[in-house]
């Protein structure tokens, strides 16, 4: 009784290397979007820093501000 034999070896081959690919495919999208959250989060991060550094930039201009409209009150007196 002779073994059973696929009918198309190549295309054995063919399903196989597909379905390595497609496996291939998505490893790179999901490391691709573990990526872009790393991105995205550093972004921000970057941006809450630099908005921060702002907002202390600004205070200081405005307690400098307040000092000169002191100071004026105290020549105008």
């Amino acid at each position: 009784m002779p073994k059973e034999q696929p009918k198309d070896r190549s295309s054995v081959w063919k399903r196989r290397i597909s379905r390595e690919i497609g496996i291939l495919a998505l490893g790179i999208m999901i490391v691709g979007i573990l990526v872009w959250i790393y991105v995205v989060s550093s972004g921000i991060r970057d941006l809450r820093r630099h908005t921060n550094a702002i907002d202390r930039a600004i205070d200081q201009q405005e307690i400098r501000l307040d000092q000169l409209e002191d100071q004026v009150q105290r020549f105008r007196l």
